[in-house]
């Protein structure tokens, strides 16, 4: 059994974030690159010049990044945009799915579909996932099998749906990424497009509807709401906000 190398793993985990932010490009030739002076400044062309001759900067490598990245943000934006359970998110497929419409088909609980709405920026995010990066791992599943294509919107690095436990463990890797304490969790988005639509004054049967909840009494578990608010609040209606103390 190979050892793995924890030094290669850390390089190619910074190449994989590099890729991420877009500090190294493929150009129009395919040569791997730096997308700016300032990036070349920053990491050094002695630094590329290594990662090369590790063969930890390839072609494969750069593509199956972008991939991942393109991938990683459409789930974050779609959960959050949409407000789904992890379940969801795994088994929503390409036929449920209209961007022009900003809309995604989904089966909830007790199989009952309902539609999830996503806005601009998840609708961009998913564009570009969809045109190119998910052809990447397609084509990366394809290579090693005879079986179709999957139908699942997100898929991983060998091809093939994500599934809820591998969902799992991509949110809970960004999270760490992101330096997000722990309890933050794929639950903690549908939490926060609830609150959020509450929040800006959505009403909470509409709000009920969209998250595919059977009781209202579930829904109104979100209905907390925070001291900011509840002075705003105050302020803005009850006459004597503004009086000035001891006047």
């Amino acid at each position: 059994m190979n050892e793995r190398n924890p030094t290669a793993d850390a390089r190619l985990q910074a190449v994989y974030e590099a890729m991420a932010c877009g500090v190294i490009v493929r150009n129009a030739s395919g040569d791997i690159v730096y997308a700016n002076q300032a990036a070349m400044r920053i990491y050094g062309v002695a630094d590329m010049a290594e990662l090369a001759a590790a063969d930890l900067v390839t072609p494969s490598r750069i593509d199956l990044a972008t991939a991942l990245a393109l991938r990683d943000r459409a789930l974050v934006e779609t959960a959050y945009a949409a407000g789904l359970r992890i379940s969801e998110l795994a088994s929503a497929d390409l036929a449920s799915l209209e961007l022009r419409r900003g809309e995604i088909r989904v089966l909830g609980k007790g199989r009952k579909e309902r539609i999830g709405l996503i806005g601009r920026p998840a609708r961009a995010a998913l564009s570009a996932y969809l045109e190119d990066g998910r052809p990447i791992l397609v084509a990366r599943g394809a290579s090693g099998s005879g079986d179709d294509e999957p139908v699942e919107i997100f898929l991983n690095h060998l091809g093939r749906p994500l599934g809820v436990r591998g969902l799992r463990y991509r949110l809970d890797l960004l999270r760490r990424r992101a330096g997000l304490p722990d309890g933050v969790s794929p639950h903690t988005l549908r939490h926060s497009f609830a609150t959020h639509l509450l929040d800006g004054g959505a009403d909470l049967r509409v709000v009920q509807e969209l998250l595919g909840h059977e009781s209202l009494a579930t829904t109104q578990v979100y209905t907390h709401v925070s001291p900011a608010r509840l002075r705003a609040a105050y302020r803005g209606a009850h006459p004597r906000a503004a009086r000035p103390v001891g006047g």
